[in-house]
């Protein structure tokens, strides 16, 4: 006699919740004005939410992260918001740096950078950049 096992199957998924707090814009930028802005958060091509600058703290954006070897990276471009939007800067995150950090929660500072052919952060989680243009954000790795 064979026995059918009817127990869920549980996988164990990591993600990351991007929550955005500030941004510093340099000199070269004072005419851009920080409410007029919003971060799109992707995971390689896939655009998986934007967070506009003017409702800041309502909002986080919630990443799935592959424990697995993975190519995508999670891309955060900052741009204004209008018909003639202007890209402030953007960071590519490797997923390995979010999950070296553990199950932690990170509020740090990252340098964005002018290029999106050369944004990669190789950095630590929770160490603060202090470059500008930069953004504030928190990391809640889960």
């Amino acid at each position: 006699m064979h026995f059918i096992s009817h127990k869920p199957v549980y996988c164990l998924a990591y993600y990351v919740n991007i929550s955005l707090f500030d941004m510093v814009l340099e000199e070269e930028q004072a005419h851009i004005k920080t409410t007029d802005c919003e971060i799109s958060i992707s995971l390689g091509k896939k655009l998986l939410g934007k967070i506009p600058f003017s409702k800041k703290d309502a909002k986080s954006v919630k990443v799935p992260l592959s424990t697995q070897i993975s190519q995508d990276k999670i891309v955060i471009l900052t741009k204004t918001i209008g018909a003639n939007a202007e890209v402030v800067g953007s960071v590519t995150i490797p997923q390995y740096i979010v999950l070296n950090g553990g199950l932690n929660t990170y509020n740090q500072w990252i340098t964005l950078f002018e290029h999106q052919d050369d944004d990669e952060y190789d950095g630590q989680m929770g160490l603060n950049d202090d470059e500008e243009p930069r953004i504030h954000v928190r990391f809640e790795i889960a």
